[in-house]
């Protein structure tokens, strides 16, 4: 099943592009495809719409082998630690500064932070799989983020680890 919304031109030229694809693509192809695009801000206007009380998940597009989103930040927004479950994921930061904490696992199970970085605006973000990660915005009062997410094949599920386990067992969602 196709499905996309808005004619944008830059947009659905990088949806015809990744819609060409029978399999799924890995991390560095999603990237060259993402950043080839030149996505800006004013190309996913009509995906830009916020919720006050969580990110927001925008659809543009899906096929068997990929989906494109575009996320919306008010500042204090982050995911859940989280993985994709088998699903490679390349972000796009549109506008604002994207935060990641990255997370590694010990021999017992724990999940422990292992690194933080900010992204700018254009910054191209890939991450894998079982890759757990923590993004969001945590940028002063009036800095909204707005991401541009493709992932392949589509984020059917993915695992998410809540802090009040003592061991971290992945909640499916």
């Amino acid at each position: 099943m196709q499905n996309e919304l808005g004619t944008d031109d830059t947009m659905s030229k990088l949806c015809s592009a990744l819609r060409c694809y029978s399999r799924p693509l890995g991390a560095e192809q999603l990237k060259a495809i993402v950043g080839d695009a030149c996505i800006q801000l004013h190309d996913a206007g009509r995906y830009i719409q916020f919720d006050d009380t969580q990110y927001a998940r925008n659809p543009v597009m899906s096929t068997s082998q990929v989906e494109v989103l575009v996320l919306c930040w008010r500042p204090g927004q982050i995911s859940p630690i989280h993985d994709h479950a088998g699903s490679t994921c390349v972000v796009q930061v549109l506008t604002g500064t994207a935060n990641e904490i990255t997370y590694t696992r010990t021999a017992k199970g724990l999940l422990i932070p292992l690194e933080t970085r900010s992204y700018p605006t254009r910054a191209l973000i890939a991450s894998n799989d079982t890759d757990t990660h923590q993004l969001g915005n945590i940028n002063p009062a009036d800095s909204d983020l707005v991401t541009l997410h493709c992932y392949s094949p589509p984020l059917v599920q993915m695992h998410r680890f809540p802090l009040s386990q003592t061991v971290l067992r992945p909640l499916l969602s």
